[in-house]
């Protein structure tokens, strides 16, 4: 063959590789023919190219062949369905356009990287209609023989994100409930959860320490079983109602603990509900408010104590004031008759001493119990104490009970305070006098017993009820309050009692059977070993010292008073004078230079330790006798008076005998003068 030929069959052959190749690549044939050294061969494309075909058709993940630019040369009917868009409008079109527009730069990095390398990352597509769908994408470099430059595969991350939330919801719900365990069993409350059935289904630490009991023995409505039974109907009927309600909560009941003391706790409840808003039961806490409580009822109990005492007081006044006042009218229209001034005279002296005898133990009270009392201790014979006590009780004619002692035959002797010990002793006796009918039996008794001295007053009286024993010692308690029984007083006696005694190292009990069963007080004092060198004398009565005329000047902003008490000193041959202001004391003492000033504390312009003072600072008022006579009577009044220059300290309604002692008084020198204020 000619050089022509052969290049001729060269060209020929050429072309008809070139025309296979185009339809090849355009589909128009299934199979081709290779001449091949042992023969000719059958290649048939399609079976050639049809298991990778059904292959990518069937998969989940979405594929595609791209060109540089993000053409898709080729997809399968799985990305076609992630987009919701008709297969053959994704063919020719570029990938770009369905990315979200804050991922399409995320999308051309990886493309980028898929011209050459393995790209992979995550991206949301946009589907037509206008939804997003998380994905994960791995682009590969295509040989440069297969018509496009890199293949995506494209993965649905729908159900993993779904999956991942719910495992990421689930953990969190797992560490939320975690943490309310913790901080539940952490906290000194008792926390409790219910759930749709009314049924409680958890209680946390604090619970079970509190009831001693495990968690199933609490769950359902074991838990009701700790409650208090008067409380019980009560606490479950406010439960029920406000759950069938769906409301909030609060009650108080009575709640049994591990000791079985019962304790107040007041549980507050709140509907709880899931997130998607269903109504899941309930969730409650207790706190023990046990203590607050019996404070509470203890300030409602000294609330009506102190309104009882007002009234008291009130009745107590009123009760003297009325004879005082009777008798004043009477003594008025019955000038001239002897017995009948005499009579009122002494009626109005015994009111006016239980009038004193009500404010000295209010003073008295008081001053004990903030401490501002001392006890003058001296060799004190027990008997010559009971024996004062007893004659001192007041016993009127045909209305008091018979009143035995019967005392050890040795003597018993106590380190004490004479005065106070007759006024335990006079209070008891006083006390059941008072509670006790006519014709009744009070005894005193004493006894020695180791080392101490156990004397007890019973009688034959009212009785004490059981659930008053513990209460009668209290400030303003009384046993008996009936308009019937009612005996008087302001219920601070037995107080007095109990203070006094423990001042002096002792103890005292209350007993009794029952109300018309009389009563006992035991007191018990510790007694001096062995019998005392010297024995106390009885102090003889001191007569009281004979008037002696002394110029007075009394200043007092209450006219009556000044007045009254002016007439009463000149009645006894003294020269008085008066003032009704501290700045007129002072005046008047300079011009009439008075032996004895009687100064009111309380005036008004001038009060009486500044009188005081301006007449100590002249020279004519160093010798005076100088008494404040006032209303004040605590330690820190009389202290007062001490550094303003007073000699004395008297307390109103001034005891006159009293008075007179210091009336006969002779004036010292200011820097001589020892005497201590009264």
């Amino acid at each position: 063959m000619s050089r022509d030929a052969e290049v001729e069959a060269l060209q020929r052959r050429l072309e008809e590789a070139e025309e296979t190749i185009r339809a090849i690549q355009q589909g128009t044939v299934d199979a081709f023919v290779v001449e091949e050294p042992t023969g000719q061969r059958v290649y048939t494309l399609q079976g050639a190219d049809r298991p990778y075909r059904l292959l990518v058709e069937q998969m989940q993940q979405g594929a595609a062949t791209l060109q540089a630019d993000g053409t898709i040369v080729y997809c399968n009917q799985s990305l076609a369905d992630l987009l919701k868009v008709p297969h053959e409008k994704l063919l020719g079109a570029a990938l770009h356009d369905y990315f979200a527009p804050d991922d399409r730069q995320q999308y051309e990095n990886l493309l980028w990287q898929g011209l050459t390398r393995i790209g992979r990352g995550e991206a949301r597509l946009r589907r037509s209609d206008g939804s997003l769908v998380p994905v994960y994408m791995t682009f590969n470099v295509l040989p440069a023989d297969c018509g496009a430059i890199t293949g995506v595969l494209v993965t649905d991350l729908t159900s993993q994100r779904h999956h991942e939330q719910l495992s990421a919801a689930h953990h969190a719900l797992r560490e939320s409930e975690e943490r309310f365990r913790l901080m539940a069993n952490a906290v000194p409350v008792l926390i409790w959860v219910s759930d749709t059935t009314k049924a409680c289904t958890w209680f946390n630490q604090s619970w079970l320490d509190f009831s001693g009991r495990r968690i199933e023995e609490l769950r359902g409505d074991g838990w009701a079983s700790d409650v208090h039974e008067a409380d019980l109907e009560r606490c479950l009927n406010t439960y029920f109602t406000h759950f069938d309600a769906r409301l909030p909560f609060s009650m108080e009941y009575r709640l049994r603990r591990h000791d079985s003391e019962y304790r107040w706790v007041l549980d507050n409840g709140v509907p709880r509900f899931d997130a998607d808003g269903e109504f899941a039961g309930y969730i409650g806490s207790c706190v023990d408010f046990t203590d607050r409580k019996h404070a509470e009822e203890g300030l409602q109990e000294a609330d009506r104590r102190k309104d009882e005492f007002l009234a008291t007081l009130a009745h107590e006044l009123r009760g003297p004031l009325a004879p005082l006042r009777n008798m004043l009218e009477i003594m008025k229209r019955s000038e001239g008759n002897h017995a009948v001034m005499h009579h009122a005279r002494e009626t109005m002296e015994r009111q006016l001493v239980q009038m004193v005898r009500l404010v000295d133990d209010l003073l008295e009270v008081s001053r004990i119990s903030h401490g501002r009392i001392d006890l003058k201790r001296e060799l004190v014979e027990l008997s010559t104490v009971l024996h004062q006590a007893v004659e001192a009780c007041p016993q009127p004619e045909g209305a008091a009970p018979t009143i035995e002692v019967t005392l050890p035959p040795e003597p018993i002797y106590l380190s004490a305070d004479p005065a106070r010990l007759a006024q335990v002793f006079g209070n008891l006796l006083n006390n059941d006098c008072k509670y006790t009918e006519p014709g009744g039996r009070v005894w005193v008794t004493a006894a020695r017993r180791g080392s101490e001295v156990v004397v007890r007053v019973r009688d034959t009286g009212v009785g004490i009820p059981p659930e008053k024993l513990g209460s009668v010692f209290d400030l303003f308690a009384q046993v008996d309050r009936s308009l019937e029984r009612s005996q008087g007083g302001l219920g601070i006696g037995l107080t007095l009692v109990k203070r006094l005694v423990e001042m002096h190292g002792g103890s005292v009990a209350a007993f009794s059977e029952g109300s018309e069963r009389g009563s006992e007080f035991v007191v018990r004092l510790p007694v001096l070993p062995g019998t005392p060198a010297v024995l106390p004398i009885a102090p003889s009565a001191v007569p009281e010292p004979p008037a002696t005329a002394r110029r007075i000047l009394i200043a007092d902003d209450n006219a009556d008073s000044a007045a009254s008490l002016a007439m009463l000193l000149a009645i006894s041959g003294n020269q008085t004078h008066t003032a009704c202001d501290g700045l007129e004391a002072v005046e008047v003492a300079e011009r009439i230079r008075p032996d004895v000033v009687l100064l009111d504390i309380g005036m008004p312009r001038l009060n009486g330790y500044a009188a005081c003072r301006r007449i100590r600072e002249q020279p004519w008022g160093h010798r005076m006798i100088v008494v404040a006579l006032t209303g004040w009577g605590q330690e820190a009044d009389r202290q007062k008076s001490r550094e303003a220059g007073f000699d004395h300290h008297l307390v109103k309604p001034v005891d006159y005998p009293e008075l007179m002692r210091l009336l006969a008084l002779r004036p010292l020198g200011r820097e001589t003068n020892s005497r201590a204020a009264h």
